[in-house]
């Protein structure tokens, strides 16, 4: 575990990726799946998260997401829609404490068939650029309130999804288990301080429905 100093007080919540990894091991049936070549394609060299890659402009361009409101449907068609229990965090340290809490955060989080995708996210300055050029955030626009209501957090939720999504596929650090004969995959992503800031556990069925959902929203795919 990380030490972090919190008023004054010792944190011992956030956890090191160097003493998250062991789960981390080559399994054959990850280079013989199916879907591999599909998430590699979706999700990092077509990443929407803004930024990463050059054969993308982002999903407020690509996918259509350009108002609040559907940065928050997307997100939920991705999480909750799906049955995934998606949460977001402002910094590792509440990460980690979510992840112990839940009896998430040894290497037997693999084991369980409860679908979780949980995540520091922050307004990365890629995303920060492109969201406050949207006509919804400029000034002067009509503030809306309820279901509409303007949200920055919103886009950058969704950013970050995609962010540590394509960092854990690009770094490796995801692995293929099955769990009672069905096919899950673990993911996790970490920062420059060795701090654990992702860590998933999806059904292979989910993320072959991701792939469809964003496949779905991208103009260039249809």
């Amino acid at each position: 575990m990380a030490v972090r100093k919190l008023n004054g007080a010792p944190s011992r919540s956030a956890l090191l990726s160097a003493d998250a990894t062991g789960w981390l091991t080559f399994k054959r049936n990850i280079t013989d799946s199916s879907i591999l070549p599909s998430l590699l394609i979706r999700f990092v060299y077509l990443s929407e998260a803004h930024g990463v890659s050059k054969s993308t402009s982002g999903f407020i361009s690509d996918l259509r997401i350009d108002r609040t409101e559907r940065a928050s449907s997307l997100y939920k068609k991705l999480g909750s829609d799906l049955g995934v229990r998606v949460r977001a965090f402002s910094n590792p340290d509440d990460l980690g404490a979510a992840l112990s809490e839940g009896g998430l955060a040894g290497g037997d989080f693999t084991n369980q068939d409860q679908e979780f995708a949980y995540f520091v996210f922050s307004g990365h300055s890629a995303v920060a650029k492109r969201v406050k050029e949207l006509p919804e955030f400029r000034k002067g626009a009509v503030r809306k309130t309820g279901s509409k209501r303007q949200n920055k957090s919103e886009f950058y939720r969704l950013d970050s999804l995609f962010r540590h999504f394509r960092n854990s596929l690009a770094h490796g650090q995801f692995s293929r288990v099955d769990n009672d004969g069905e096919p899950f995959w673990a993911f996790q992503d970490s920062n420059a301080k060795g701090l654990v800031t992702s860590r998933w556990l999806l059904r292979e069925t989910t993320l072959s429905k991701w792939v469809q959902l964003v496949n779905g929203r991208d103009r260039r795919m249809r």
